[in-house]
């Protein structure tokens, strides 16, 4: 996997489905999934991402999908786990209006304001699908308990791999942000058995 914010040449042709352009870069990002773009912002973004290597590159290596910038079909979360309804895309303003450093941000909330989901830098990805309170804390807590043993594969995605297979999961359903407050405990044991050997 590439060096965390070392900036490399994406290797993709345009023959193979990339932009072909040779100032467009890859770089692994902030949760260890590539992302692709021209111009760096000096805050581990691309000034311009480019979604036609990173489409590329899964069709290459799906292994580390998915890449940045996401498909924007993926943007909208699942309904809400408490009354079903469909989520509304809302700022940081709606969300947290105590905290002028989240008003841009983007949020996806249940429009009755049961549950909610944060959204990746400059996007309106979800992190994971809506949560309530006691979701939210539960993946606090299993994302604690879960982090401090990645140091102990040789990646990240390894670590998911291994976490997926404690808990009989595909690999791309393995996603804290995904996970119940049932299956958040699950992790959270799964782990401290780990961290006792």
């Amino acid at each position: 996997m590439m060096e965390r914010f070392v900036y490399h040449p994406t290797g993709i042709t345009a023959e193979k489905g990339g932009c072909g352009r040779e100032e467009c870069s890859a770089s692994s990002g902030y949760d260890e999934h590539p992302t692709f773009g021209i111009g760096f912002d000096g805050k581990g973004y691309f000034r311009e991402p480019c979604a036609k290597c990173a489409r590329a590159f899964e069709k290459l290596h799906p292994e580390y999908a998915p890449c940045w910038p996401y498909e924007e079909k993926a943007d909208r979360p699942g309904n809400c786990p408490v009354c079903n309804q469909k989520p509304e895309l809302v700022t940081g303003a709606v969300i947290y209006p105590h905290r002028p450093d989240l008003e841009d941000k983007h949020f996806w909330r249940c429009p009755e304001g049961h549950a909610y989901v944060g959204c990746h830098y400059e996007s309106t990805r979800p992190f994971g699908t809506l949560a309530t309170a006691a979701m939210r804390k539960a993946r606090r807590r299993a994302h604690a308990a879960f982090d401090p043993l990645v140091r102990w594969f040789p990646s990240r995605q390894a670590s998911y791999q291994w976490l997926a297979w404690k808990l009989g999961l595909a690999v791309e359903d393995c996603h804290i942000g995904y996970f119940d407050e049932t299956t958040c405990l699950k992790v959270i044991s799964i782990c401290s058995q780990f961290a006792k050997t």
